[in-house]
């Protein structure tokens, strides 16, 4: 049985990003999908979810200039604030320190992507009910959402020559939210620094740092409408599912 609850759970929210893939003026966050932004969406299937007690958001350090739009949706919510890093990693330590400022006590933190703006409640039930619960190889302290691959992945040389073939039954497609035990997040993100440079540039995000610190990810199941909004097309797709083309 889990030992996560909304009590003692918080969700943070990234949503620092500058979207420079998807070809818009502004932040990604603040990018509109039928007149409100990706975070207002992302915010409100993390509180429709109801995991959590405690939301963080990171927002673009110059956000109060660039996209205030985004504190008055983090403000609604009743979120705590804070700026984001230059990278993913720096985004999470800096919500785990807002929370720690604010005195808010959590032993397990859901890290989602505001990317992922459409991610319905059921998704983040699934992952918190994985959290601190019993596996053949302990206490489950990562969990993440997935999906199975459906395409035909090729892995190329540098000169772009196929070198195999993987088999789609093994692999997965990686989603957010993913939830985490904080002490073993903090301990694998503390791990991780004192990783040769190379090493650590290939830890691109949180569940692979708990990989490469040997411990256990549990997969539950995704959904399709957790898509990225990474690319014009994704915002497209986002648009004509969601909203409309003109918004």
């Amino acid at each position: 049985m889990s030992s996560a609850s909304a009590a003692n759970t918080a969700v943070i929210v990234l949503a620092a990003g500058s979207g420079t893939r998807l070809g818009e003026p502004i932040p990604k966050a603040a990018v509109r999908v039928h007149g409100r932004t990706l975070l207002d969406y992302a915010l409100e299937g993390a509180l429709a979810s109801g995991v959590a007690e405690h939301v963080v958001v990171t927002v673009p350090a110059d956000c109060s200039v660039s996209c205030p739009e985004l504190l008055e949706d983090a403000r609604r919510a009743g979120a705590l604030i804070t700026a984001g890093g230059d990278t993913r990693t720096a985004s999470v330590v800096a919500a785990l320190d807002a929370l720690k400022d604010a005195q808010v006590p959590v032993d397990y933190v859901l890290i989602h992507d505001c990317a992922r703006a459409f991610t319905p409640p059921q998704v983040y039930h699934r992952v918190l009910a994985g959290l601190g619960s019993e596996s053949s190889q302990g206490v489950v302290r990562a969990v993440i959402p997935v999906l199975p691959v459906v395409d035909t992945v090729k892995t190329v040389d540098s000169a772009g020559l196929v070198t195999g073939t993987p088999s789609r039954a093994q692999m997965r497609a990686v989603q957010t939210p993913q939830g985490f035990e904080v002490a073993a997040l903090l301990a694998a993100h503390e791990r991780s620094r004192s990783l040769p440079a190379e090493e650590a540039e290939l830890l691109t995000d949180d569940a692979m740092a708990m990989e490469a610190a040997g411990e256990p990810v549990l997969t539950v199941a995704g959904d399709a409408d957790a898509f990225k909004v990474t690319t014009p097309m994704d915002l497209r797709v986002a648009r004509a599912l969601f909203g409309d083309s003109a918004a």
